[in-house]
């Protein structure tokens, strides 16, 4: 029912090529436009009215996480998923179901849904492409979940890799 790609793009980062805060889906149309992804950071306060969001879409879930169908993340060599990097204090979250940590290497914010919602989904897939993230997948393996986050959901997802 709902599709979402949780990781705006503000303009003037690296990852933006064309000037302008972007919103992309997984067809690369643009979700979101110019201010109004900066005016989200601006007003979430760190995930608050991601989190209001989530609860809407997830009333009467039991328990204190909602249950989301399906979450498809991706894996950094670094072994960060869900803008969720080594390191980082949003790992240590167990109260908010969405965070926006500052990402020092990337000079960003970051919006993601936190550990405990990741791992209280109902299905979880990582897809990875390359020789270089398969290494940072069996690298990731053996190390704790502060070092590579990905590790956090591992256990129960399915990994698709293409070469």
């Amino acid at each position: 029912r709902y599709v979402c790609l949780e990781s705006p793009i503000p303009a003037g980062t690296e990852a933006c090529d064309d000037g302008e805060d972007s919103w992309w889906d997984w067809s690369g149309k643009r979700q979101l436009r110019d201010d109004r992804v900066t005016q989200a950071f601006d007003s979430i306060g760190g995930g608050e009215e991601m989190t209001c969001r989530l609860r809407a879409i997830s009333p009467g879930e039991p328990g204190p996480w909602p249950r989301l169908d399906l979450v498809l993340l991706g894996l950094g060599a670094d072994g960060h998923t869900a803008s969720l990097f080594p390191g980082s204090p949003a790992l240590d979250e167990r109260r908010r179901w969405v965070v926006a940590p500052w990402v020092e290497h990337l000079g960003a914010r970051r919006l993601t849904l936190t550990l405990p919602v990741l791992q209280a989904a109902r299905h979880i897939h990582i897809l990875i492409t390359g020789a270089e993230k398969r290494a940072a997948l069996d690298h990731a393996l053996t190390l704790p979940v502060s070092q590579a986050p990905v590790r956090c959901v591992l256990d129960r997802a399915t990994i698709h890799w293409a070469e």
